[in-house]
């Protein structure tokens, strides 16, 4: 009896059907797991009005990477850069603390252009530049 051909036997049909059936439970757990939308509960917005001191950025682990947008430089209701009631971006800073109840200084301001940058002088920033923004 000549053995070669059946050299793998049963093997190759087993592997074949673990393989299949793996391919197929993470193409279903794939599709179901991107039915749940839990995102639509999350308001990154909670505290950044009023006086919660919050900013509504990115943080790195530990914090040593703060991204967020400051909208007011000074004052007391802006100490975390941000303000929900404001409609002013003077720029992105990459430190913020949340809750200090004082303005925290000594950040670096970037802000993005397209195009020539528009400077203007107004009670919070002389000789700078901002951009209006809406949530709407």
């Amino acid at each position: 009896m000549n053995t070669d051909k059946h050299r793998f036997g049963f093997r190759p049909l087993v592997f074949g059907f673990w393989l299949l059936l793996f391919t197929i439970h993470c193409s279903l757990s794939t599709v179901i797991g991107q039915k749940a939308d839990h995102a639509r509960w999350v308001n990154p917005f909670i505290g950044t009005g009023g006086h919660g001191h919050t900013f509504p950025g990115a943080t790195m682990p530990f914090g040593m990477v703060q991204l967020s947008p400051d909208t007011r430089i000074d004052n007391w209701d802006g100490s975390s850069g941000y303000h929900y009631s404001d409609d002013t971006i003077f720029g992105f800073s990459h430190t913020h603390l949340n809750g200090t109840g004082i303005p925290d200084g000594c950040d670096i301001l970037f802000m993005p252009y397209v195009g020539k940058p528009v400077f203007f002088s107004s009670d919070q920033l002389v000789n700078g530049s901002a951009s209006k923004f809406s949530r709407k």
